[in-house]
């Protein structure tokens, strides 16, 4: 279930992906959650009130950079970043975190690392070895 959990370019199958899921969304949650501390004692706020309006104001804009960042790497792993369809489906991903929260956005990451890679890109980066003979 844990499995390759670093590796961007892995190809996932859904047990996987959901593994990926749940410790992305975590790790991003807690990220989140001590980026909201360490902006509170930054600024200075002064009630628990200041510091819950910081971090929904800061929350939104880091899963969205958050969110992005992860699939962006998940594209490139996989040398799908030319793909317009895989690409408009991980820009969705990110417009859904902006509107909807991290927890929908990682849906859309964690589905992305179950798509094969490039073929292409496969190939040049894992040769055969083998070669043709005349």
């Amino acid at each position: 279930m844990f499995q390759g959990l670093t590796s961007f370019g892995f190809q996932r199958h859904a047990v996987q992906a959901i593994g990926f899921y749940l410790v992305y969304t975590i790790i991003g949650l807690v990220a989140l959650g001590a980026l909201g501390g360490i902006a509170a004692l930054v600024t200075g706020a002064q009630s628990l009130e200041e510091g819950m309006a910081l971090g929904l104001w800061l929350g939104p804009i880091f899963a969205v950079v958050f969110v992005a960042a992860l699939s962006f790497m998940v594209l490139r792993a996989k040398g799908l970043l030319q793909d317009v369809g895989i690409s408009v489906i991980a820009v969705a991903g990110v417009i859904a975190t902006g509107l909807v929260g991290i927890l929908v956005g990682m849906i859309v990451v964690a589905f992305l690392t179950t798509r094969p890679a490039n073929p292409f890109i496969d190939a040049e980066a894992h040769p055969t070895g083998q070669t043709a003979a005349f």
